[in-house]
C-alpha cells in the first residue's frame, strides 16, 4: 500500500483523511433483559379464608404491578418491594416493605449475566434471604426458593413468611431477543435495533442507537429512545459502559418506562447484550475490529500535515506488525524503514519529522 505526500498534495489528503467512509452494514444479536423480577399473586387458604399476597414496587395497595425491583445502594439486599397482603382479618390489603436477594452468584457461561437472569439456564431450587417490616410489628426474616427450568422464562418462587404464611408464586423474567445492525466509521457505530418480547412475538422495540468504541473490552452508548407496539416509547439512558465478557458486550441501561403494560412507570433497569464473533481468532471482537469479517485484513494509511510534519493513521487488523517505510521517488524507489509498529489499536498514530519534499509511504507486513 503506497501514499504520496507532498506540499500540494495537502488539500487532497487532508480531504482524504476527513471523509472516511463507513463501513459495511453488519449483523448481530442482541438482547434486552429485565433487571426485575415480574412476580404474579399467590394465595393461601386458612380455615376456609383466603389470604392473597402480591408484590409492587409502587407501594399501592391497588393494582400492584408484581415488579421485585433492583435495590441501591442503602439496601443490604439486591431487590426490594412492597408486599401487599389481603386478608380478611384486616380491614383493607396492608403494603408493607421488603428487600431480597436474588441468586446473582454465578456466570457459568460468561456471557456478562448472571445465570438466574440467563433464560437458558436453570434455577434449581436456590434459596436466598431477605427482610421485611412484618404489619404485625417489628422486622422478620425470610427466605425465597426460586426454580426455573432452562429454556423457560417462568417458574416458582415459594415465600415463607414465618408470621403470614408459605406462598407459591409464579415468577417470570422479561427479555426481549433480536439483532443490532451497524455500520461502522472510524471508532463510532450508527446502529439499529430490533428486539421481539421472547413470550409474545406482537411485543416488539426497535430504534437507533449510538455506540463508542472505547477499546477491544469497553463500549460506550448515548441515551435515546426506542419505539414499542402499540405507540408505546422507550426512553432509555446511558448509566454503564457494555464491557466484554467472552464474545459478548453486555451492561445495564435504564429506561424510564420499561414495562408500558403496567399504569405505572417501572421496571427501569435492564440488562443490555451484544453478542458478536471472532472471525479471525485473534482475540478482537468482529464488533471492534476495523476489518470487515470474511475479508482480507487490508491496512491502510491516512496522512495529514501538522506543525511538527506528519501524522500517519494506521488502519489493520490489531497486534499486526508493520514496517512503515519511505521513498523519494517510484521510480527504482530505494525503500528506508522508518519505524516498526504494532498495532495497539486501529487506528495507530505515529509522528513523522519530514520536510515538504515529495514523499512515498507504504506499510509492509513483517
Amino acid at each position: 500500500m503506497l501514499y504520496q505526500y507532498g506540499m500540494q498534495r495537502l488539500f487532497t489528503f487532508l480531504a482524504f483523511c476527513l471523509f472516511a467512509a463507513p463501513s459495511r452494514a453488519e449483523t448481530v444479536p442482541a438482547s434486552l433483559v429485565s433487571l426485575s423480577v415480574q412476580i404474579q399473586p399467590a394465595t393461601v387458604r386458612n380455615f376456609g379464608l383466603i389470604t392473597t399476597l402480591s408484590i409492587s414496587s409502587t407501594g399501592q395497595p391497588n393494582n400492584p404491578n408484581g415488579e421485585l425491583e433492583v435495590a441501591d445502594s442503602t439496601i443490604p439486599f439486591s431487590h426490594d418491594s412492597f408486599f401487599v397482603i389481603d386478608d380478611p382479618t384486616f380491614p383493607e390489603p396492608v403494603p408493607f416493605f421488603f428487600g431480597l436477594d436474588v441468586p446473582f452468584e454465578r456466570d457459568s457461561n460468561t456471557n456478562g449475566l448472571a445465570d438466574f437472569f440467563d433464560v437458558n439456564l436453570e434455577t434449581a431450587g436456590v434459596r436466598t434471604t431477605g427482610a421485611y417490616e412484618s404489619p404485625l410489628g417489628g422486622t422478620e426474616n425470610f427466605t425465597a426458593t426460586w426454580t426455573r427450568a432452562a429454556g423457560t422464562t417462568g417458574g416458582k418462587v415459594i415465600i415463607n413468611l414465618p408470621d403470614l404464611g408459605t406462598f407459591t408464586h409464579d415468577y417470570a423474567l422479561l427479555e426481549f431477543d433480536g439483532a443490532l445492525t451497524y455500520s461502522r466509521t472510524n471508532q463510532s457505530l450508527a446502529a439499529t435495533i430490533s428486539l421481539t418480547n421472547i413470550v409474545a412475538a406482537d411485543d416488539q422495540i426497535s430504534g437507533p442507537l449510538s455506540i463508542t468504541i472505547t477499546n477491544n473490552t469497553e463500549l460506550g452508548y448515548n441515551s435515546g429512545a426506542w419505539s414499542g407496539s402499540g405507540g408505546a416509547s422507550y426512553v432509555f439512558l446511558s448509566i454503564d459502559s457494555l464491557l466484554r465478557a467472552g464474545l459478548d458486550y453486555s451492561g445495564v441501561i435504564g429506561f424510564n418506562d420499561g414495562y408500558p403494560a403496567t399504569s405505572d412507570e417501572d421496571y427501569h433497569i435492564w440488562f443490555l447484550l451484544i453478542h458478536s464473533g471472532d472471525s479471525n481468532d485473534n482475540d478482537v471482537l468482529d464488533l471492534v475490529e476495523s476489518v470487515v469479517p470474511g475479508e482480507p485484513d487490508a491496512p491502510r494509511l491516512e496522512i495529514r500535515k501538522v506543525q511538527s510534519g506528519l501524522e500517519i493513521s494506521v488502519f489493520g487488523a490489531v497486534g499486526s506488525p508493520y514496517s512503515l517505510e519511505s521513498a523519494n521517488s517510484l521510480a527504482s524507489p530505494a525503500w528506508s524503514g522508518l519505524q516498526t509498529i504494532t498495532l495497539q489499536s486501529s487506528p495507530h498514530t505515529v509522528q513523522i519529522d519530514e520536510a515538504g519534499a515529495m514523499k512515498f509511504f507504504r506499510l509492509r507486513h513483517l
